[in-house]
């Protein structure tokens, strides 16, 4: 009876730790930052755009996604020439963009590597039609290397001539504007965090292994004799 008891609570342990690799394994990678600088001062402190981009565990393709964020009453929609531009590691292709909001005209065309003013050049430039009725507030699409693959969230974008990752070109609105307050550019860099646990992983750990252990240590303990 002792081995029986001492087989399941071994079997316990075991699947317990497969379970969590593979739950690990099964995140994708994705990183977060926002566009915080502008060459347009006094619509707002920011940040102005968020940034995600994410890459299955174990590497591939990516997906970027371009969010307008408000800051002091002001929203700073993506929009016109130069609307979302992005200075990859590898060249890519653009394909399955999606977006939010927008107008009847709202449309989007790839322009290739251009200088955006004031944050240097970007390999990949998207530009929209028309201005503020036509602009969105999110922006999303798949990016693809020509050669290889990404190994992780954090390897898609690099730095450009100017030191900057991202940009957008945003058309400022607020309640008391007719249309746009005024347009302009925003940029930001992704800066790692300092390495830390995974969240999931921890939840999983603290939430599933306490009564595995219980259990694993009831089975295995030797049974006193009177």
């Amino acid at each position: 009876m002792k081995k029986k008891h001492r087989s399941t609570a071994a079997f316990a342990l075991t699947m317990f730790a497969v379970l969590l690799f593979a739950a690990i394994q099964a995140r994708a990678d994705s990183i977060t930052f926002d566009l915080t600088a502008t060459n347009v001062p006094g619509y707002g402190t920011g940040p102005y755009v968020g940034v995600t981009i994410s890459v299955p565990s174990g590497g591939g393709d990516a997906t970027i996604t371009f969010t307008s964020l408000t800051s002091d009453g002001y929203i700073y929609l993506l929009g016109s020439a130069q609307a979302v531009d992005f200075n990859t590691s590898l060249p890519v292709t653009i394909s399955n963009i999606t977006y939010t909001g927008g107008g009847s005209h709202t449309a989007f065309s790839l322009g290739g590597s251009g200088t955006v003013d004031g944050f240097g050049v970007f390999n990949n430039t998207v530009d929209a039609f028309d201005g503020f009725t036509n602009s969105v507030t999110s922006w999303s699409a798949l990016l693809t290397p020509t050669s290889g693959s990404f190994a992780d969230a954090a390897s898609v974008l690099a730095l450009n001539d100017k030191g900057w990752d991202a940009s957008a070109h945003v058309n400022i609105g607020n309640p008391d504007c007719q249309g746009a307050c005024t347009t302009g550019d925003v940029a930001g860099t992704y800066s790692p965090p300092t390495s830390t646990p995974e969240p999931t992983s921890i939840m999983l750990f603290g939430t599933g292994i306490i009564p595995v252990i219980g259990f694993a240590r009831r089975k295995l303990k030797p049974s006193r004799k009177n």
